[in-house]
């Protein structure tokens, strides 16, 4: 399969991925039809969508990060996996972490040591996740409900470092599955227009809004400067809609089994 896949366009995904989305948990929904797809020979290699540091990717008040993920830790025995991060140890990191033995989201705001560990992310489905900072709490939500919320102070610290998706600078764990629609505000956004938005792509500049990397076939910034770019092995773009099971779907449409 390595053979195969260095033999073809990098934007081929490899079979391992496919096999993970396409039958392992069931899809509960499908956002769009193309995303980044990983599959990561850890400890050895891993892929991830690296986007140049600026210093609008650090907000340091309001915050609000959204993507859609179909993703799991891969071996068990690895605790935590990178959504994407602007360094864990300075500034803001999203991922997945297994904590007391479920697939938690964990995020970092203010570097090591601002660790929180709230809503479950179930494996190998698709799902809606956002991490909001709005001057006073954080608050984690899973496919637009309100899973954690924790007391926060500003401001947001900083970090030189590049962003990543499916990545971080300082965890170089790149979690198996996919990554859809990734977002970045610098503006709080409240739970109604998480709701609202998180089914629709968004393709021109509005308020707060710092970056979208819609991830369909390329790792660009659809509204603005900060166009990232393919990095290390077993990544590419899926471009073909997967299966789902609890009826039709459309962009707009979405569909959860519970």
């Amino acid at each position: 399969m390595s053979r195969m896949f260095a033999e073809r366009s990098r934007w081929f995904l490899p079979v391992l991925v496919l096999a993970l989305i396409g039958l392992a948990a069931p899809v509960a929904a499908q956002p769009f039809g193309a995303w980044l797809a990983m599959s990561p020979g850890f400890p050895t290699s891993h892929g991830y969508v690296r986007v140049p540091p600026n210093a609008a990717l650090n907000p340091t008040g309001n915050f609000t990060f959204e993507a859609w993920v179909a993703i799991t830790n891969n071996p068990a025995g690895e605790d935590c996996r990178s959504i994407a991060g602007k360094n864990y140890l300075q500034a803001w990191w999203i991922g997945l972490c297994t904590v007391g033995g479920r697939p938690t989201l964990r995020s970092y705001l203010k570097g090591g040591g601002s660790l929180r560990n709230g809503g479950e992310i179930e494996p190998g489905r698709w799902t809606h996740l956002a991490v909001v900072f709005n001057g006073t709490q954080r608050l984690h939500y899973i496919n637009g409900e309100l899973a954690a919320t924790f007391l926060e102070t500003g401001p947001l610290t900083v970090s030189g470092s590049e962003m990543r998706i499916g990545s971080d600078v300082s965890w170089e764990r790149t979690p198996t599955g996919a990554i859809d629609e990734v977002r970045l505000w610098n503006v709080a956004r409240s739970q109604a227009q998480i709701r609202d938005n998180m089914d629709n792509t968004i393709a021109a500049a509005q308020a707060g809004l710092i970056g979208v990397w819609a991830l369909d076939g390329n790792a660009q910034d659809v509204i603005g400067p900060h166009d990232g770019s393919l990095q290390g092995t077993g990544v590419g773009f899926l471009t073909f809609p997967v299966a789902i099971n609890c009826g039709a779907t459309t962009a707009t449409a979405h569909c959860l089994l519970n």
